[in-house]
């Protein structure tokens, strides 16, 4: 298995950490002010994966930075999130606590959350190179003059920034499982969690996963998937338009006589009716898709 694939894979696991924690963080911010049961109803999930997310543990970003640890600033730059210059930047500036000898007995290292320890975990980790990390020892004992930018957001706005991290958090997954599945063709779960660091329980348990491969010519398996990359800004009006109006849609099905109710095959324009009253698509992207298909 290619080197660049065990790359990606190690991309898109940080990206994923990173996203529940951009959703946790916001999760909590709107939970101020409303009960779980009511952002339950506005994400569409049940109130108790609201309560479970509410009470994982996630610090807010340190004030002046892009996360609430040099790792998470580390993250970041290496999923693109941040530049160069910003990390270098953060990373100089950060106040880290000491890292302290233990009692003499054995000359461990204890460091605490937080320390510099994390620059170097970083480097180890290929989240950052060596000459950013250099730059970052050159640069830390002068500091630097914090900058913040405030934004004051409407509580509608809340909302639809939730909605937009709930769907990235499920594309990360989605792009995780996809990149883990593809390393399994040269590698056992347990070299592929060595790669990665992580327990091999992990990756059996994404393994197990039902997710299906994008559709040949599409962004997604499903005309939802392909609406959501469309909502979190992974792909253009263009082509969720032209994609969702060349998609082959199983026929939906027929409303129940006794209740009305319509269950239709997973694909279906079900998909798209969904994706537009969830938001994910705005009335003339649909509009233009329902356009494309009457004219096909």
């Amino acid at each position: 298995m290619a080197d660049a694939d065990v790359a990606v894979a190690r991309v898109l696991k940080h990206r994923l950490e990173l996203d529940r924690l951009d959703y946790l963080r916001e999760l909590r911010a709107l939970a101020t002010r409303l009960t779980a049961k009511e952002i339950a109803a506005e994400l569409g999930g049940p109130p108790s994966a609201v309560e479970a997310a509410l009470d994982e543990p996630v610090t807010d970003p340190r004030p002046g930075f892009s996360g609430a640890t040099p790792w998470e600033v580390a993250q970041r730059f290496a999923v693109g999130q941040i530049s160069r210059e910003q990390v270098v930047d953060e990373l100089a500036r950060w106040e880290y606590p000491p890292t302290e000898l233990t009692d003499g007995i054995d000359g461990l290292l204890v460091s605490p959350p937080g320390s510099f320890q994390e620059v170097f975990r970083a480097l180890d980790r290929d989240l950052i190179d060596a000459e950013i990390y250099g730059e970052i020892v050159d640069r830390t004992p002068g500091g630097h003059a914090v900058t913040e930018t405030n934004g004051a957001v409407g509580p509608d706005d809340d909302l639809v920034v939730l909605r937009v991290l709930k769907h990235r958090l499920d594309l990360a997954r989605i792009d995780y499982v996809r990149a883990l599945r593809a390393l399994s063709n040269g590698l056992s779960a347990g070299q592929i969690a060595a790669e990665l660091r992580v327990p091999p329980t992990t990756i059996e348990e994404a393994f197990a996963e039902p997710v299906a491969a994008p559709r040949s010519g599409f962004s997604g398996a499903t005309p939802w998937e392909v609406a959501q990359r469309f909502a979190v800004g992974q792909i253009s009006r263009e082509q969720v338009v032209d994609e969702l109006a060349r998609w082959e849609y199983p026929p939906m099905g027929t409303p129940h006589s006794h209740d009305g109710l319509q269950v239709s095959p997973p694909g279906s324009f079900l998909d798209v009716i969904e994706a537009a009253d969830s938001g994910l698509l705005d009335d003339e992207s649909y509009a233009e898709i329902v356009t494309r298909r009457s004219d096909a």
